[in-house]
């Protein structure tokens, strides 16, 4: 066998070991098993295969890894209502005074709605959606702004 097929099956072979371990360890040794077969195809130094073999994995673990530590870690789980803050919508049902809800419409679906502070806003009113609390969001006029 091949010593290039040596690294190529060591590498897929950490690579499915790094699907179970999602540190981006084992893969950064995977990078480096996939730098000495290609190595292997122009020499057959198995001690430049070696030296290869680990200072690619030396630089990925070095460099690259922290840059996928950087963008897989999120401190913070992000859900589809936090995409609402901030979207403008219709009131459709007049909302307040005395947190008395409504309902508005943001990009075509119906929301229960109430007033920031408690302030009456009437239907067809512009609003802004500044919170969500369970199934409704705290809206504020923009309508009374401009």
């Amino acid at each position: 066998m091949p010593l290039w097929t040596f690294w190529v099956v060591l590498g897929i072979i950490l690579l499915v070991v790094e699907a179970l371990t999602p540190e981006f360890i084992v893969a950064s040794f995977a990078v480096g098993c996939f730098a000495a077969a290609l190595v292997s195809l122009f020499t057959t130094s198995l001690t430049l295969q070696l030296v290869t073999f680990a200072l690619a994995t030396a630089l990925v673990l070095w460099q690259i890894r922290p840059l996928f530590l950087r963008f897989l870690d999120s401190k913070e789980a992000r859900t589809n209502t936090d995409l609402l803050q901030g979207q403008v919508g219709k009131v459709i049902e007049a909302v307040g005074p005395q947190e008395k809800r409504g309902r508005v419409k943001i990009g075509g679906e119906e929301w229960l709605a109430v007033a920031l502070e408690g302030e009456r806003v009437d239907s067809g009113e512009r609003v802004e959606v500044v919170g969500v609390e369970g199934a409704k969001v705290i809206i504020k006029s923009i309508d009374r702004e401009e």
